[in-house]
């Protein structure tokens, strides 16, 4: 399995970065990239000799010094696979089918689950940006980035639509990624939505209450990142370019001003439950997969206390890792 995954590894790293490379500069490439191509021809023959014959033997473990390469072979596999299954899985809601596409990933799991894997670093790959100018980069990604047009929430017109979330987080990402660089991910919930509807009535809440919160959220969003309207007490902000502190403290200012405001004939405050998500540029996780963690991370925060942060204190995004942030 790792043999086939290495194979699928090595040529697209040649597709992505040695012939974009060669096609701006010419066939000697650094030393950096040749030493990740010699690592992968050397493990390609390591595995296929290892897999001959069907008896492993003594002779036939791989070295240790192994164990970054296959590590970074197997996060590009995931994410890869995982990608590959989110359209069929958004085509269907029948458990028997959705249970047959999620086993698509167990194997790679269970690779993932082990103690090895998780003790060790991954091999870090350059990206294209850390040999060219970004202006030669960006023009040879130009027909694959495109930022959708802006489109607000169809009922306040202040926030963007949901349906563009995701297009947008897979745009920063891959931007984020040339460079080298993670974004933060925060599913935002209204503690307590229901009382304020249940007290002061939806009419009310929706003339008085949530324009001027999403007003709030917008201007405080404004050239650092964006804010999607996902219902009347659930939102998302997209921070590209934000690591996880710089995320949390930025969250914390918009928290702060929310204790600031009031609202035309509302006595009480608004607080928020929040689950922050950061994004390394080699995440293994897809844009949904990312969406999901970032509202599990929002569903621990308002189990443990409300008017936090939620987030992951690990690189496995598991419910484990779930942490409130002081």
């Amino acid at each position: 399995m790792i043999e086939k995954y290495a194979d699928s590894f090595a040529d697209w790293l040649k597709k992505n970065l040695v012939v974009k490379l060669q096609a701006q500069i010419g066939y000697k490439l650094p030393s950096e990239v040749d030493s990740i191509l010699d690592k992968l021809s050397t493990l390609g023959k390591s595995l296929k000799k290892r897999n001959t014959g069907g008896t492993i033997k003594p002779e036939h473990t791989l070295p240790e010094e192994y164990s970054p390469l296959i590590k970074r072979i197997i996060i590009h596999q995931r994410r890869l696979v995982a990608s590959k299954l989110e359209e069929p899985m958004g085509k269907t809601f029948h458990p028997e089918l959705i249970d047959n596409l999620e086993k698509e990933l167990e194997p790679i799991k269970s690779i993932m689950d082990a103690s090895w894997f998780q003790a060790s670093p991954a091999l870090r790959v350059p990206h294209l940006t850390e040999f060219l100018s970004v202006k030669f980069v960006e023009d040879m990604h130009k027909s694959d980035l495109k930022l959708e047009p802006r489109d607000y929430d169809e009922k306040f017109h202040i926030l963007q639509t949901p349906s563009l979330f995701v297009k947008d987080l897979r745009y920063y990402r891959e931007k984020c990624e040339l460079r080298s660089n993670g974004l933060l991910v925060a599913y935002l919930d209204v503690d307590d939505f229901k009382s304020f509807n249940t007290r002061y009535t939806e009419t009310k809440i929706d003339r008085d209450l949530l324009p001027r919160f999403m007003e709030l959220m917008e201007s405080h969003l404004y050239s650092h990142g964006f804010g999607y309207r996902y219902g009347g007490d659930e939102y998302i902000q997209l921070l590209p370019n934000f690591s996880l502190a710089m995320g949390v403290g930025f969250i914390k200012e918009f928290q702060a001003k929310l204790r600031m405001i009031t609202y035309r004939g509302i006595a009480e405050k608004t607080t928020v439950s929040i689950g922050a998500v950061w994004i390394p540029h080699d995440c293994f996780l897809t844009e949904r997969e990312i969406e999901d963690r970032a509202n599990r991370a929002k569903n621990f925060a308002k189990k443990n206390g409300k008017n936090c942060i939620a987030t992951y204190n690990g690189n496995y995004y598991n419910e484990s890792e779930l942490v409130i942030v002081k």
